[in-house]
């Protein structure tokens, strides 16, 4: 009877993960990062200090090759809010895995006995 209840217990935990995962959008794997580049204007007073210009870009790993996606600043905000939730869905599915793996060792073991 014990077993039971953890079966369902585990069934209620795998829909409760489901549930989350099916609300989290957008996704982007990456991360955003600032990076100073020089501008294209020969006399910039900025560039000839050595400053440079701040901006921020998606950096993401596409084939083994980083690629950087300039990022203007009213798209920063849901960029990162995208980022957050891809990093949301992996720990999400490493936790829907464990419990799918107890929950397959617990047919196993069903099996054997029957």
């Amino acid at each position: 009877m014990a077993k039971a209840c953890n079966i369902e217990a585990l069934s209620r935990r795998r829909k409760d993960v489901m549930d989350k995962i099916a609300f989290l959008h957008p996704l982007t794997r990456g991360s955003v990062v600032e990076l100073k580049r020089p501008c294209t204007y020969k006399n910039c007073r900025k560039c000839k200090e050595g400053v440079m210009h701040p901006a921020m870009y998606l950096s993401t790993n596409k084939s083994g090759k980083t690629h950087i996606i300039y990022l203007p600043k009213y798209a920063v905000k849901s960029v990162n809010k995208a980022v957050e939730n891809y990093k949301k869905i992996k720990v999400l599915l490493y936790t829907l895995c464990e419990i799918d793996l107890q929950i397959l060792l617990y047919q196993l073991k069903q099996v054997q006995k029957g």
